[in-house]
């Protein structure tokens, strides 16, 4: 039995405020911020998940729900987020995943392993920034292991 009548419309149709009211007591708002970007986001964290736990919850936000990075967040029991953590690695269930992803998200992926002259990725090879950087360490570094074996075979 509701104590309240009120109808609001939603996107399975119209329901009780009273029952939006006890969905909304199932979870807790909380603003998140990417450990790289640090964009910000409210999401909302289920109470029992938090409640069931016996002091911090490790909460994984994957790419697509703040920004584009996967992260980690670790929440206490008063829903404090006590600290972040960038995930270097994903395991992916799916085989298919480079097939599924855009020629852009395997360079952004992979870039520092792909070929200067690769045809498929010239495009982005020569927009990079951070490529251009890392070729002219890479060269002084060939430099000098080149300079030092000339200087050792010479003696």
């Amino acid at each position: 039995m509701f104590k309240f009548v009120y109808l609001k419309e939603c996107k399975i149709g119209w329901i009780f405020l009273s029952e939006i009211k006890q969905i909304n007591r199932k979870f807790r708002k909380v603003l998140i911020t990417c450990p790289i970007c640090k964009t910000k986001k409210e999401v909302k964290i289920p109470l029992r998940i938090i409640d069931e736990t016996r002091q911090l919850t490790t909460v994984s936000i994957p790419r697509g729900i703040s920004c584009e990075h996967h992260y980690q967040l670790f929440i206490d029991k008063n829903y404090d987020i006590r600290g972040y953590q960038k995930v270097d690695f994903e395991v992916c269930n799916n085989k298919n995943k480079l097939n599924k992803m855009s020629l852009k998200e395997i360079y952004e992926e992979f870039w520092e392993y792909i070929d200067d002259e690769n045809t498929k990725f010239k495009s982005f090879v020569l927009k990079d920034s951070r490529r251009n950087s890392y070729i002219k360490k890479k060269e002084l570094f060939i430099r000098e292991i080149t300079t030092e074996n000339i200087h050792k075979s010479s003696i």
